[in-house]
């Protein structure tokens, strides 16, 4: 057993250590404030070093250089930004709109053939203008205009593709409406578009006497007594490419309404026109689609 001076000895040896310890502790936390103080002017001094490095003026970034950089900055694609906006689709009230104002600015292509019949100026006892007027009623895609009408007519006929066919049948001041318009296409700006029939009867006030090379066959029924509503025979200025017939009537006033034999000439050199269009579509259409070699074939 310890005896009561071996505890005193002891215990005064453990106190001496703990305070020996706590001296230690309070001397490290009493440094610590001084080794913070050392290095705050440090870190200053780091600051204010950095402060100058980007005050300098060479180094430092205007706004418009900024902006070039942000401009030079490549752009992502827009299916990595977001994904798109699905369209609503068009009312009929607006499709309907929208294809008004698109007819305004292009015009709309006529796939039929230009079959007009042209009135000449109406007086009494000649009958022919009604008369053509039934007539177009008859013909596959006929129409029926008035002498005065040139202008409305010369634009459908711009805007029939090439490959249809072209028939003007003009009566008295109708009939010099028709070749006025053959001539008025018979140049470079209207690309020389042909006429495949033209024909007059008793045409009144022509532009001149001679067919103009883009007709391809012309007929003109004319009357024997003149007048200055009667016209005379006409001539093709190239033979070669346009066939003339002038065939004279022993009356004094062509009456269509009546003449049933100058009725059915006019419809069958109309029939043979059209049907002679339809006839080179098939071919060309069999050739297209045709498995053997393809060759050149003139179509006359």
């Amino acid at each position: 057993m310890k005896t009561d001076a071996g505890l005193i000895q002891h215990s005064s040896r453990g106190q001496f250590r703990n305070a020996k310890q706590g001296a230690k502790a309070s001397a490290k936390a009493n440094a610590q404030p001084e080794e913070a103080a050392q290095k705050i002017p440090q870190d200053e001094a780091q600051v204010s070093k950095e402060a100058k490095t980007l005050n300098k003026p060479e180094e430092k970034s205007s706004d418009s250089n900024l902006l070039k950089k942000v401009a030079s900055l490549p752009t992502p694609p827009v299916s990595e930004l977001a994904p798109p906006v699905p369209k609503k689709p068009l009312s009929i009230a607006q499709a309907k709109k929208l294809g008004d104002k698109s007819e305004d600015h292009l015009p709309v292509v006529i796939k039929k053939p230009a079959v007009f019949f042209v009135s000449g100026w109406e007086m009494g006892g000649l009958k022919g203008p009604s008369f053509l007027n039934e007539m177009s009623k008859y013909i596959p895609d006929g129409k029926h205009f008035s002498w005065d009408q040139k202008d409305q007519m010369m634009n459908e006929i711009k805007r029939r593709p090439l490959d249809q066919p072209v028939v003007l049948v003009g009566y008295g001041l109708g009939g010099g409406t028709a070749l006025s318009m053959a001539n008025e296409l018979n140049n470079i700006k209207n690309g020389f578009r042909s006429i495949n029939l033209l024909v007059t009867v008793d045409g009144a006030l022509t532009p001149s006497d001679i067919v103009p090379q883009n007709v391809e066959k012309h007929i003109n029924f004319i009357g024997d007594q003149g007048g200055l509503f009667h016209d005379g025979p006409h001539i093709a200025r190239n033979t070669e490419m346009t066939e003339v017939i002038n065939e004279l009537s022993p009356e004094k006033d062509v009456s269509l309404e009546e003449n049933t034999e100058l009725q059915y000439k006019i419809f069958q050199n109309i029939n043979e026109v059209l049907c002679e269009s339809v006839i080179k579509k098939d071919l060309l259409n069999v050739l297209s689609s045709s498995e053997f070699e393809p060759r050149a074939i003139l179509l006359t």
